[in-house]
């Protein structure tokens, strides 16, 4: 076997395997899409925090492994979290911004990691949310350490502020 014909071997297997990395990630998309609605746009009231960070992923509440990859939820970005009196956003420039209104917010925590990133000692903050019909953890990397409790605490407190008012 000459040397060319291995090479386009090589090259053939690595398009295919290529192909097939594309397919299942559409493929989990549609499975994980389903009943899902994140809102891109909307106005969450006046701005009482905001932290930067990483946005790591989003997975089906309670399954830290089980990604979501649809509606762009499954884009590791650059964010700037924004809790506001009437809900949070996570701006997430070119990646697209979430806006999470009040009623869906469910709380957030600390957590050692989720899908895309483990840290240990609780370096992960997870916000669960109501997406539709699905229950969704969004995992966050916060670039000062000092934001993590205080973004908890907001999202928390506006959390039990709408349970309170229902």
């Amino acid at each position: 076997m000459s040397r060319w014909v291995g090479v386009a071997i090589v090259v053939v297997l690595a398009l295919l395997a290529l192909a097939a990395m594309w397919w299942g990630w559409r493929r989990r998309a549609a499975r994980t899409g389903t009943g899902l609605q994140a809102e891109h746009a909307g106005e969450i009231g006046d701005i009482s925090l905001s932290a930067v960070g990483v946005y790591v992923s989003s997975t089906i509440a309670g399954q830290w492994l089980e990604r979501i990859t649809a509606d762009g939820l499954g884009a590791r970005s650059p964010v700037t979290v924004q809790v506001g009196t009437r809900g949070l956003a996570l701006r997430r420039g070119r990646a697209g911004d979430v806006v999470i209104g009040e009623d869906d917010l469910r709380g957030a925590r600390r957590e050692d990691g989720i899908a895309g990133k483990v840290t240990g000692r609780g370096g992960i903050v997870v916000i669960r949310w109501r997406g539709g019909e699905v229950d969704v953890d969004t995992g966050l990397r916060l670039r000062h350490p000092d934001q993590v409790d205080p973004l908890i605490s907001a999202v928390n407190t506006l959390t039990h502020h709408t349970k309170d008012a229902a």
